[in-house]
């Protein structure tokens, strides 16, 4: 026997496989600014974005002398060894990078974040994490 579907009940299925709802609209398009500093530091060192949103982050590197990067993980670890460990054990842990930027360029990337959540970012330059150059973004469902 043949069973058929509503379009309703088609297209609710639809958008819950797709994670989304009938009311929900597309996140809006943004883009932020990321300054890398002398002091290591990435300012701010805090942001929240929706989920779904292109997201263009333009990294400023306004140091004199210090090379920076940026390497956006898709979790938040205590400190640099378990960065590094998971890197190793799941390179899919990377969401977008960043490399080298000079002192006084700028690079960006662009990356949609599907899901809600937690995602910290860091310079991988020896001795940076550890100065304090990391942060963390917040996807709000």
């Amino acid at each position: 026997m043949r069973r058929s579907l509503s379009l309703p009940v088609v297209m609710t299925a639809f958008l819950v496989a797709c994670g989304g709802s009938s009311s929900s609209e597309p996140a809006e398009p943004v883009a932020l600014n990321l300054t890398m500093t002398d002091a290591i530091t990435y300012e701010p060192s805090e942001i929240t974005v929706a989920q779904g949103a292109e997201v263009t982050l333009t990294a400023t590197n306004e140091a004199v002398l210090i090379k920076h990067d940026l390497i956006i993980l898709g979790d938040v670890f205590d400190g640099l060894g378990e960065i590094k460990r998971a890197m190793e054990d799941d390179p899919g842990i990377v969401v977008a990078e960043i490399g080298l930027v000079e002192p006084g360029e700028s690079d960006s990337l662009v990356v949609t974040f599907g899901e809600p959540g937690e995602y910290q970012f860091f310079c991988n330059v020896k001795g940076h994490h550890a100065a304090g150059m990391h942060g963390i973004i917040t996807v709000e469902g």
